[in-house]
């Protein structure tokens, strides 16, 4: 795939991921920050207001705030710039895996972009389970990184087995 086309695809994944996560916090904000959690198919679903100052379920959010900042805002920051240069410019991955990383890449912006809005915090509103068995409070740009890293993870193991068939196949 040429550059420009890998670039467009990814472009236009990040911009969907990153305009429907900032959305749905906006609308997390407006009508959930301050009423009591709502609750769907017998509790399989809720939406609650919850603001994270930690990474991956609350992960360092005890941590000192000049240290969140520098590992949450700065690292991440030259981290997902480095991941869509090298996305943009590498051939070392497929449609498929390119796709799921432009995922993982759009999550990581749209939490960026609360932590730079929000000093330092990132807006979740929805839980998942069943009984005690619940997912932590989440947002629309953790399902993104979450589903973009398995799938990715699936693809790799997939090509990797057509590969190593077609080797086998050759000899």
């Amino acid at each position: 795939m040429q550059i420009k086309t890998r670039a467009l695809y990814i472009l236009m994944i990040l911009f969907g991921t990153v305009i429907s996560d900032q959305v749905t916090k906006k609308i997390a904000q407006e009508y959930l920050q301050n009423s009591a959690p709502i609750s769907f198919l017998y509790n399989f679903f809720v939406l609650t207001y919850a603001e994270n100052t930690g990474g991956f379920l609350g992960m360092g959010a005890t941590v000192n705030e000049e240290i969140r900042f520098w590992l949450f805002s700065v690292a991440v920051s030259l981290f997902l710039l480095a991941m869509f240069v090298y996305l943009i410019f590498s051939k070392a991955f497929s449609i498929r895996q390119t796709l799921m990383l432009a995922l993982v890449l759009g999550g990581g912006i749209g939490n960026l972009i609360d932590r730079l809005m929000y000093d330092g915090k990132v807006v979740d509103f929805m839980n998942f389970g069943i009984g005690p068995v619940r997912t932590g409070i989440l947002n629309v740009a953790d399902i993104y990184i979450t589903f973009g890293a398995i799938f990715l993870f699936l693809f790799i193991l997939s090509d990797g087995r057509k590969i190593q068939k077609e080797k086998q196949e050759l000899f």
